[in-house]
């Protein structure tokens, strides 16, 4: 095999390339200086051509238009000129590919070499295709308009489309052909440049890593044959082995080399095409963030990949040459070089001392070439950017309430003042209105609007005062973020940011639905005069009681006024406040998640008879690791200096304010403002509970950390770094928690007593037995109310039945057909987007309505057993118990109910809210014609038939509301009882032997086993019924999830892509249900895991270690049995609880994501 053979063999790509390009440094010289000169004409022509353009046509738009074609152009000059000018060293390496392929060698030596030749090969082909197919979709961009112009023709012809942006100093539609020539040429040179440069890289690197591997697989197999003889080296073998051993030194010294010789070749062209890259990304990503979705939008989005494939190319060249250094380190470490002489023996340590500096590629000496480079040069996070990605929300409404402590001075001090002058004048008509109206009802109906006033100059007090620390907590975020060093810290606090972001917008969403509604509330008695008048108007009403001292009709509107800038006032600065609290806290939790990845892998491969060398530096990084974690307690304790007063009084004053709101919904006399109040009164639930579980994120994260560090093989490892692990321990046992003024730890138990607190004067008493018709009356009201009108209620009349369920699908079949027409008859992606998401929802409906309609008598034998369940004799305790869980069920059967219909009621009035502003405001042009629901009804003119269709749609999603209502919540009030079913299980397990400890009589005895018996019997009849469920809803429940990842990622994908009007109100509606509705189905499975793990709680803490053996061999079979306990799941595949839910919306997220990008 000769040098020509090995040439076309083994550098067949690189060597076409090179030549087509005029970087084959073996290339006929004259050619060579032609192909170079025509090139560069090419490239400086059309660099001259883009810059022009920006020089004659100046603008930001222009500029940030021209960014990315200017780089690559200017790219391509750095690539080819860095092996013109570097072709010696080009030449040289080449040179050494050869002759190491000509060098004889074993049949192992050459079998690596192989393996590294198809990598390198691989990845050619893979580079290739990525920057020809970007080249390519470029050079479709001129075709698109003659080709729309045969497929789709306009009165006109749509204009010519040039392949990138430039000035050419003549008429572009004369000479069109000849500046598209020239654009073509320059894409075919710069595709042509990149694939020739780039794939150089690729084989002479492989090749560096193949030497590499060759000497590893000497050093391994050099002392394979020598053995011990009585502790003495057999002395014919060893200067064998040392010759070997010395052979190996050589070829890994040749392989260092040659890297060296790589990076030489390469140190400043890397610094160069890093930078611009990043230049690239900044300018393609500005240019996609104002492009409109059409053809050049793809073809730039293949432009970024294009990109992000180069920089992936460059930077993984290093992480092959770290990770084949690393494999020699392995190699060399697992060899038998402990039975070699004195001298071999030091040969392989000066050899691994050599490894511990591996040779590697930088850009400049600066940049070392990685995947964590690769990682932190796509996503380099800088103060701004962190403020852009995750703290929008807190920005946005810190500006506007002056409370964002990086906020112009004057602009502060005037947005403060507002906010105090607004929300002072808002207070004071409030207290007002108690101190003119002194009585019971009209305190009870203001107190809840006068805490909440209140309450934000609490939270911006707290701002004001404390804002020195404010600004130390945000400092520290901004300045944690900067020295994130790997790429596992970084994926850790970026997913903790996101967490933080994603209460935010929860915390948002929440308090704008409740300002919504209650801004809707003077609307509704113009509303109800226009669409059912009276003799006299309705009454006008305010959005809360207030005493202004004025004529409340002759100034309605200016009062009005003031309230709703008052609500969006305490809106905005509750937003402000709390987001910064919820961000801050869930950073630390990203601390305190460092610390326990560094504890916990620090030491993972660190031994008793380690070297010590690696002792020094793992006890450096467990150091490191102790500093991460005082750094987390020490941002905890300034959270806690900050926050501990404003959250006491916020506690209170919450626990005032739901106890008042919880009193005036029971009783429920407040006519149209008693929605309203419920939506207040959950937004308070919600608000105390965000406060409350930021403490039990905490004492989770705190808790993970104590168990990392004691879990891991602390005490295999020497006394020094024992005593790091030991001390780190005893700083977990008394770790701080977030409180409210030192005195209520924040958790989710002290959520749950203060609700209970609110709720202690409103509880229901309860007959100690009840029959059918109470607990219908009691807790399934909606229930079968909703069932009945479906048709799935058991003891409904037969003929009603069918009639139902002749209805319902006469009604929602039809609305599905003419949906998919739409679909058909129009086919294009915003009719697709818009429409799927809606008919999957309706086809979902006419499935829940099959699946009770087939499982009828699985559905009658789960309410028969609750009834029964409830007829029982039973103590009063466990009355209450299951009381508990049944109310839990109606609770959550009524708030599904007003979810359901809220969106319902939104679908519905979109025709006519638009024909109600038309009337207010009269306009000469016709009336709008909006559809709740569009479709294909298969006629000429819509407009003929508009109340028809109007009827039809409307009356579908009445069905399909009323279907979901009725399934759900059936399958709520199920799983509810069950897990009533099991408390009280659990209950009789705990309480069984509460007084036979002591005595140990033959009757005593007795006595408990009986309860033991019944308590078991109870387990079983939860455990039965719990798998009635499963199997009436198991394979719904699987189509279910489906279908709702479908909807909500074309229902995301429809809302984030239209503009504000009345149909984004209706589907971000129908986007939130959504989420409800897949949250209720989830948490359902949670419900019945928490049950479970209560029982197996109530078992193991009962006293059954101090009694009869008997009795306690029957606690461990029920503890036993606890140890595999049922759960709901989808189809049998997946376990319905809240991580599932999680994992269920981050797959719709990624979802819509794919359909985003295409």
């Amino acid at each position: 095999m000769d040098k020509r053979v090995i040439e076309d063999q083994y550098l067949k790509i690189n060597k076409f390339f090179g030549q087509l390009v005029g970087v084959w440094p073996y290339q006929q010289r004259f050619i060579k200086f032609c192909i170079r000169f025509i090139t560069s004409v090419i490239v400086v022509l059309t660099l001259a051509a883009q810059i022009s353009r920006v020089i004659i046509f100046y603008s930001i738009d222009v500029l940030s238009d021209q960014l990315p074609y200017l780089d690559v152009g200017f790219v391509l000059l750095f690539k080819q000129y860095n092996y013109i000018l570097n072709e010696d060293k080009l030449r040289e390496l080449l040179n050494e590919i050869i002759s190491d392929r000509l060098i004889k060698r074993s049949k192992e030596e050459l079998e690596i070499l192989e393996i590294y030749l198809k990598r390198a090969r691989v990845l050619s082909t893979v580079y290739e295709v990525s920057i020809f197919f970007c080249g390519f979709m470029f050079l479709l961009i001129p075709s698109i308009p003659p080709i729309l112009n045969i497929i789709s023709p306009l009165n006109e012809s749509r204009g010519r489309e040039l392949i990138y942006p430039s000035y050419y100093f003549v008429d572009e539609e004369k000479y069109y052909y000849p500046i598209l020539m020239h654009m073509i040429a320059v894409a075919l040179i710069l595709t042509s440049v990149y694939v020739a440069c780039d794939t150089y890289l690729v084989y002479i690197v492989h090749h560096g890593c193949a030497l590499l591997a060759i000497s590893g697989y000497r050093f391994k197999h050099a002392v394979d044959d020598i053995k011990l003889c009585g502790g003495d080296c057999i002395d014919p073998l060893t200067d064998e082995t040392y010759t070997k051993v010395r052979q190996s030194i050589k070829a890994h010294k040749m392989a260092v080399e040659y890297v060296d010789k790589i990076d030489a070749c390469h140190i400043h062209y890397f610094l160069l095409i890093i930078g611009m890259i990043v230049l690239a990304f900044t300018g393609t990503f500005v240019k996609l963030s104002s492009m409109e979705v059409n053809v050049r939008f793809f073809t730039f989005c293949a432009f970024t990949v294009g990109q992000l494939t180069h920089l992936f190319f460059l930077t993984i060249m290093g992480q092959f040459l770290i990770n084949a250094n690393e494999e020699i380190f392995k190699t060399i470490y697992e060899a038998r070089w402990y039975n070699g002489s004195s001298r071999t023996q030091s040969l392989y340590i000066l050899v691994l001392r050599k490894c511990l500096s591996p040779p590697k590629l930088t850009g400049g000496g600066l940049v070392a070439l990685n995947l964590d480079s690769f990682l932190q040069i796509v996503l380099i996070m800088d103060a701004r950017t962190v403020e852009k990605n995750f703290l929008k929300v807190n920005k946005i409404f810190g500006l506007i309430t002056g409370v964002w402590p990086y906020q112009n001075y004057r602009s502060k001090m005037a947005e403060r003042f507002i906010s105090v002058t607004v929300m002072m004048s808002g207070f004071v008509t409030q207290f007002a209105y108690l101190v003119l109206n002194p009585t019971m009802d009209k305190i009870a109906t203001n107190l809840p609007y006068s805490i909440a006033s209140f309450g934000t100059f609490v939270k911006m007090g707290n701002y004001f005062l404390d804002e020195t620390k404010l600004t130390t907590i945000l400092n520290h975020i901004f300045e944690d973020w900067a020295t994130i060093k790997s790429k596992e810290e970084y994926e850790i606090m970026y997913k903790y940011s996101r967490r933080g972001l994603f209460i935010t917008i929860s915390y948002f969403l929440h308090i704008g639905v409740t300002e919504t509604f209650m801004l809707i509330l003077p609307m509704v008695p113009p509303i109800l005069d226009i669409i059912v008048p009276l003799n006299v108007s309705r009454k006008r009403v305010f959005l809360y009681p207030a005493y202004f001292w004025l004529d409340d009709e002759k100034y309605y509107v200016l009062l009005l006024g003031h309230m709703i800038i008052t609500l969006l006032m305490i809106c905005f600065i509750f937003c402000a406040c709390d987001t910064n609290y919820v961000y801050a806290v869930q950073h630390a939790c990203g601390l305190l998640a460092i610390a326990k990845y560094r504890f916990k892998n620090v030491c993972k491969n660190l031994k008793e008879d380690h070297a010590i060398p690696l002792e020094e530096i793992k006890y450096k990084s467990i150091c490191e690791s102790i500093k991460a974690h005082q750094h987390a307690l020490k941002y905890l304790k300034l959270i806690e200096n900050s926050y501990h007063t404003y959250l006491f009084v916020s506690m209170g004053l919450l626990i005032m304010a739901i106890s008042v709101s919880l009193l005036e919904v029971a009783n429920g006399k407040n006519g149209s403002r008693e929605l309203v109040q419920a939506t207040f009164l959950f937004a308070q639930l919600f608000h105390t509970f965000i406060l409350t579980v930021q403490g039990q994120f905490v004492i989770n994260e705190l808790q993970d950390v104590y168990e990392s560090i004691y879990e891991s093989p602390w005490y295999t490892f020497s006394p020094r770094i024992r005593s790091l692990y030991v001390l780190s321990l005893r700083s977990c046992l008394n770790f701080p928690t977030l409180t409210a003024g030192g005195l209520i730890v924040l958790n989710l138990q002290s959520f749950a007593e203060l609700i209970s607190i609110s709720c202690v004067f409103n509880r229901l008493s309860l007959d100690s037995i009840m029959d059918s018709d109470i607990l219908e009356k009691r807790f399934l009201k909606i229930t079968k109310r909703f069932a009945k009108l479906s048709g799935i209620w058991p003891d409904q009349n037969k003929y009603l039945k069918y009639i139902s369920w002749i209805i319902i699908y006469v009604i929602s079949i039809p609305s599905v057909v003419v949906q998919i027409a739409r679909i058909v008859h129009i086919s294009t992606a915003n009719v697709i987007v818009e429409q799927s998401g809606i008919a999957t929802a309706i086809f979902l409906s006419l499935l829940k309505e099959a699946n009770y309609i087939l499982n009828a008598t699985k559905v009658k034998s789960l309410f028969n057993d609750m009834y029964m369940d409830w007829r029982m004799d039973r103590p009063k305790k466990e009355f209450e118990i299951m009381s508990t869980y049944a109310q839990r069920g109606s609770f959550l059967a009524m708030f599904y109910f007003i979810n359901a219909y809220c969106c319902s009621l939104l679908f519905l009035q979109v025709p006519w809210t638009a024909r109600l502003l038309y009337m207010i405001k009269s306009q000469n042009t016709s009336p709008p014609m909006l559809y709740v629901i569009p479709g294909y009804y298969f006629v000429d003119d819509d407009r003929d038939y508009y109340y028809f269709i109007q009827l039809h749609m409307s009356l579908s999603i009445i069905m399909v509301a009323n279907v979901y209502v009725a399934y759900d919540t059936c399958y709520m009030v199920f799983v509810q009882h069950v897990c009533g079913l099991l408390a009280v299980a659990g209950y009789r397990f705990k309480h069984a032997i509460d007084d036979s400890a002591s005595k140990n009589s033959e009757e005593k005895i007795k006595e408990t086993c009986k309860k033991i018996r019944s308590s078991i019997q109870g387990h079983e009849r939860a455990i039965r019924y719990l798998k009635k469920i499963e199997d009436t809803h198991v394979n719904l429940l699987f189509i279910s999830l489906g279908l709702i990842i479908m909807c909500f990622s074309i229902t995301l994908l429809k809302v984030v892509t239209m503009d504000y009007c009345l149909d984004f109100y209706k589907y971000s509606s129908f986007l939130i249900v959504q989420l409800m509705h897949l949250c209720y189905v989830m948490i359902q499975g949670q419900f019945v895991i928490d049950s479970c793990n209560e029982i197996y709680y109530s078992i193991y803490e009962a006293s059954w270690y101090n009694i009869n053996p008997k009795i306690q061999a029957l606690y461990i079979l029920a503890l036993r049995r606890s140890l595999t306990p049922p759960r709901l799941t989808a189809g049998g595949l997946i376990e319905l609880n809240m991580q599932s839910f999680s994992e269920v919306i981050k797959l719709s997220i990624s979802y819509y994501t794919v359909l985003r990008s295409t």
